[in-house]
């Protein structure tokens, strides 16, 4: 099926490069920590280190998460007995993406 393409909305995204960090502080958005790290306050423990790695790698991360890291889930006792289950019922199943995975 075609997926229709729908515009990303970034407006609730916190930026904390460069002048942002400043804004986001002062917002409560987001509390320095040390230079160069910041805790987002809406989800303690979360910390952000803004420009801590290239922007060459991080698009290779984020073209590995799309395309290499995801994986189907792993196949455990309950996909076992669901496959046994529909191959019982005449394999006409919810199961068979799992079965071609």
């Amino acid at each position: 099926r075609r997926r229709a393409r729908v515009a990303t909305d970034y407006s609730d995204v916190l930026d904390l490069g460069g002048e942002n960090a400043a804004a986001a502080v002062a917002s409560g958005a987001a509390r320095r920590v040390e230079e160069g790290a910041y805790e987002v306050v809406a989800c303690p423990g979360l910390y952000v280190l803004p420009a801590s790695i290239s922007v060459e790698t991080q698009r290779r991360l984020a073209h590995c998460a799309h395309a290499s890291y995801h994986r189907p889930p792993a196949e455990t006792n309950l996909t076992w007995l669901a496959r046994a289950r529909d191959d019982a019922n005449g394999g006409a199943g919810d199961d068979a993406r799992t079965r071609s995975a």
